[in-house]
């Protein structure tokens, strides 16, 4: 939808399109689905891209932005938003995207800043796909921090969707500069579609706690008989003892995870068992994320 704004200046009356926010939304036009007469997306800015409206192919709508002739890893997509209703506060941050048709490209491999990027996997004929990151530029306090959000592989088959529960920063202070954009460093600066970004805020439902207390106490706990012999109750003493770690099932971790220490000391006291993400793999044991 547009909200209409009419100026008046002499006898000429000019009526000028604003794009508006879905409610609970904190980004302006998330959906692409409003454009100006170039088929840009309204409330975007290129940065070192060509960003345009495409009906092609969408997560949902009619419409999405495309993402093409982009000048580094960085470029892509950017909205600058207010930041003082995020400081502090709890937000599900998300965006659907997928590589552009051009992508496919077959016995693909470059250097560039040392890195390596991913070879054409033999097994399926297509390229594996490249990261793509929800990244956002704001002050904590006087420093100046790029925060990626959430990242996910994308390829040219499907869509799929970044999504994360981010808190922001107290001391946020000043704008908030979200951008849609490659990985460090990665090349070729690849073409990709992007739709449906959307900062929402997020709070816990309530009597959660309630039903978490609900379920522990059917799922997690047994009752136990002893019986006795020889002794009495009050000549007793009784102590349980847990061998194992907290969550004795396990979790899925990420390679950018596990290595800041602060984490990799969180999760080994408290799990018994871990399995990397694909990062850690290779492409032809494990084909998808």
């Amino acid at each position: 939808m547009y909200a209409f704004i009419i100026l008046c200046c002499s006898a000429s009356v000019f009526l000028h399109f604003i794009p508006t926010v879905k409610a609970g939304n904190e980004i302006l036009n998330g959906d692409f689905e409003e454009m100006n007469s170039f088929s840009q997306p309204t409330g975007w800015k290129a940065i070192g891209c060509k960003l345009v409206t495409s009906e092609a192919t969408k997560a949902s709508g009619d419409r999405s932005a495309v993402v093409t002739s982009r000048a580094g890893y960085w470029a892509g997509p950017r909205q600058v938003i207010n930041g003082t209703q995020l400081a502090g506060k709890r937000f599900i941050i998300a965006a659907w995207v997928r590589l552009g048709a051009t992508n496919d490209i077959t016995n693909k491999s470059t250097i560039s800043n040392g890195l390596l990027t991913e070879k054409e996997n033999s097994f399926s004929g297509r390229h594996r796909g490249y990261r793509i990151q929800i990244v956002a530029k704001y002050k904590n306090g006087s420093k100046e921090i790029y925060d990626v959000i959430g990242s996910i592989r994308a390829i040219h088959e499907e869509w799929r969707q970044i999504i994360e529960n981010h808190v922001f920063p107290k001391a946020l202070t000043g704008l908030v500069t979200i951008f849609v954009q490659g990985e460090y460093g990665i090349f070729p600066y690849f073409d990709f579609y992007v739709d449906d970004i959307s900062i929402r805020s997020w709070k816990a439902p309530e009597g959660w706690r309630e039903e978490a207390n609900r379920r522990i106490q059917k799922y997690r706990q047994r009752e136990v008989e002893l019986v006795l012999e020889g002794v009495t109750w009050n000549q007793m003493k009784t102590e349980v003892v847990q061998k194992n770690l907290l969550f004795a099932l396990g979790s899925a971790v990420t390679k950018d995870l596990i290595n800041n220490t602060i984490y990799k000391k969180h999760f080994l006291e408290n799990f018994d068992f871990a399995t990397l993400e694909n990062e850690m793999n290779w492409h032809y044991n494990e084909r998808e994320q």
